[in-house]
């Protein structure tokens, strides 16, 4: 048997993956689970071992990178497909994720 904090975490990362595309808040994650902020906060880091908002930009330039390989769709595009309202902070923090900007990493892994 799994332990319950399992079962946040699970229900968390189900509600990230479909919901990542919009305004997506720890506060609005925790609000969803019925649980406290600072509890959530203590449950991934046990199971994932990364803070809730560090697995929401994972998740999201996970997902950019996929849609980066789609040479029609520019970097607005793909940064308001996966939540976010500005390209330019979009851009900033895939490169500290990434270690290239969304427009070297797409030259660098073509379709």
């Amino acid at each position: 048997i799994k332990p319950s904090g399992d079962k946040y975490v699970s229900k968390a990362i189900d509600y990230i993956s479909k919901n990542y595309a919009s305004r997506l808040s720890v506060s609005e994650l925790a609000d969803f689970l019925k649980i406290d902020r600072s509890y959530l906060f203590t449950l991934f880091n046990r199971y994932v071992n990364m803070t809730p908002q560090e697995f929401i930009i994972n998740f999201r330039i996970d997902k950019s990178c996929m849609l980066l390989k789609n040479p029609l769709l520019s970097i607005g595009d793909v940064a308001r497909s996966v939540g976010y309202e500005d390209p330019l902070q979009f851009s900033k923090t895939f490169k500290k994720t990434m270690g290239l900007s969304p427009k070297a990493w797409r030259q660098n892994n073509p379709t």
